[in-house]
């Protein structure tokens, strides 16, 4: 508990018998952290109104360089055609690579539990404080596979389910499940709502 909240990288890190739940920062030494950003590119984020695939590249290119303004290293994965790939690694900055982020091309299934493990293997690989976000309508191709996924990740995982295609508060059955799993979850059913969403995922990397 810090200052009466919820601290996400300690509950986390007590799940899964991290030793570092323990640990004391030292005055002096700052914190330093690691973003991965997923993004979905599916087929079905065609649909919607306005379409989700538009709603979710604003929101990951936006969501990423307020990130780095913030000191924070971030890199992306997305999936297309079924496939999960790394867009952008940690050593480059968002803002060389805006344009590619803002393209709307989609098509293909929906791999999220392989782009949640290609995110994992990168916090692994990093030396600073872990946190994925999946920017997704939360249709994965499986379930189980992302529920698995979430549990074994080193990493906190929260989602950004663009959901423009469907009345508020009726989400599908499955980004229903999978929103009991993630660390945090928020949801866009109008385009209106991007800087609120945005703002509330601000908020937990500024206190993560």
């Amino acid at each position: 508990m810090t200052a009466g909240g919820y601290d996400t990288t300690a509950g986390h890190r007590l799940l899964i018998g991290d030793p570092r739940v323990c640990k004391v920062d030292t005055p002096g030494r700052e914190k330093r952290y690691a973003l991965v950003l997923v993004l979905d590119r599916s087929g079905s984020m065609r649909n919607g109104e306005p379409p989700k695939i538009e709603v979710a590249t604003k929101a990951l290119a936006r969501f990423a360089v307020a990130a780095e303004g913030l000191g924070i290293d971030v890199a992306i994965v997305d999936f297309i055609d079924s496939h999960a790939r790394l867009v952008k690694p940690f050593s480059v900055e968002t803002r060389h690579i805006q344009a590619t982020l803002l393209n709307t091309d989609c098509g293909g299934g929906t791999p999220l539990a392989d782009a949640l493990e290609l995110a994992s293997q990168l916090v692994e690989d990093h030396r600073d404080e872990p946190l994925i976000v999946a920017v997704t309508d939360g249709e994965p191709s499986s379930v189980d596979d992302v529920i698995e996924q979430i549990r074994a990740s080193p990493a906190p995982i929260c989602s950004l389910t663009i959901a423009t295609d469907t009345q508020a508060g009726n989400l599908s059955a499955a980004a229903s499940e999978l929103a009991t799993y993630y660390e945090r979850e928020a949801t866009i059913y109008d385009g209106d709502q991007l800087d609120d969403r945005l703002d509330q995922f601000a908020s937990l990397l500024v206190g993560f």
